[in-house]
């Protein structure tokens, strides 16, 4: 089994510590909480033994006892950890959108294809199952040639008065839609059209709650946008709409809708995002679109989960076999989402 060490007990503890307890590829030989001193408890609620707690992210990095590491920090604090592990010559899976900023990516896609070792990044939802599905009929040919992406992204969440300031509220620390939601959106649009580079991308961005409680009950600006337009075209001539608010004040969705020259498909994700909140719509060439039964959509509360798991696993197979799954994001994709994003935060 691979040992890995996970950073981060926020994501990393609620999603890819159950997901390497399930696995048969990972044996979790560490944990760190990157200073905030909940490794021990995430340790405990999940009877995991035998397991190194650690502090500082780094320090974790490189210790003898993993040999692959999961960064699930914030995007402030991502470049030290993964340039730490990929120095010691460790296996690296990051959570988007890799570093603070395009130079930091950079640093790091460079230091990866000098290390050698496998390097991926957790966009998950080129492994959800209805994702997949709209990619195939993306690229088959059913829809012709695409003419049109529209992405509405919307929730509640920044309505919620009870959440306390973090670093989500803070622009710098790589909170906000445009570091934390958007690179997600562009990657599946990305693959989507088969790698094709955004040639052309502008950006409106807004903060609608622009205060909030911090934890000693002080008020303080929150300076990362809950919300942004992005207007662009694809370097194939394909035009592309994306609209994110996490300020919806109705029911939240996330939808997608393609337009082709042989029709359209609309794929609409409900809240709370569970696996039978799905509705896939369309027409193509007078055919109606596959159901999603016949897609096989898991049951879950997140299905978020059944994407990680799957991007995982192609992960630990490529330490396994060093073949690596075309779909396995790479270092080099969160940089190209970075050369369409880095402008737009200017």
């Amino acid at each position: 089994m691979i040992r890995v060490g996970i950073v981060g007990m926020g994501f990393g503890a609620s999603m890819h510590v159950p997901v390497c307890i399930e696995s048969k590829d990972f044996l979790i030989t560490a944990l760190s909480d990157n200073g905030s001193g909940t490794a021990k408890s995430v340790s405990d609620k999940f009877a995991l033994s035998n397991v190194r707690i650690f502090h500082s992210g780094e320090e974790m990095a490189i210790c003898e006892s993993v040999d692959a590491v999961i960064v699930a920090v914030p995007a402030a604090s991502q470049y030290s950890i993964v340039a730490a592990a990929l120095k010691s010559g460790k296996h690296v899976l990051c959570e988007k959108p890799l570093g603070l900023t395009y130079d930091e990516a950079e640093h790091l896609y460079y230091m990866a294809d000098a290390a050698c070792t496998v390097t991926a990044v957790c966009y998950e939802y080129r492994y959800d199952k209805v994702f997949t599905h709209l990619f195939h009929l993306i690229n088959n040919g059913e829809m012709g040639r695409i003419k049109r992406i529209e992405v509405d992204w919307h929730t509640s969440g920044a309505l919620d008065s009870s959440k306390t300031w973090s670093w989500k509220s803070n622009i710098s620390e790589g909170g906000g839609v445009l570091s934390d939601w958007a690179p997600h959106v562009l990657d599946y649009i990305s693959t989507f059209m088969g790698g094709d580079l955004i040639g052309s991308l502008s950006c409106q961005s807004w903060v609608e709650v622009d205060e909030r409680i911090d934890n000693q009950g002080r008020r303080r600006p929150v300076t990362a946008p809950d919300n942004c337009l992005l207007v662009g075209e694809f370097s194939a001539g394909v035009s592309l709409r994306i609209s994110i608010s996490m300020t919806h004040e109705s029911r939240g969705y996330h939808k997608i809708k393609v337009v082709g020259e042989l029709g359209e498909v609309v794929m609409k994700h409900d809240a709370p995002f569970t696996g039978n909140h799905y509705e896939l719509t369309g027409s193509l060439q007078g055919k109606d679109v596959c159901s999603l039964t016949k897609i096989g959509v898991p049951d879950m509360e997140d299905t978020r989960r059944d994407a990680v798991k799957c991007l995982m696993a192609d992960f630990a197979a490529t330490i396994r076999t060093g073949e690596r799954p075309k779909n396995l994001p790479s270092f080099s994709d969160a940089l190209k989402v970075w050369r369409s994003i880095s402008p737009t935060q200017k």
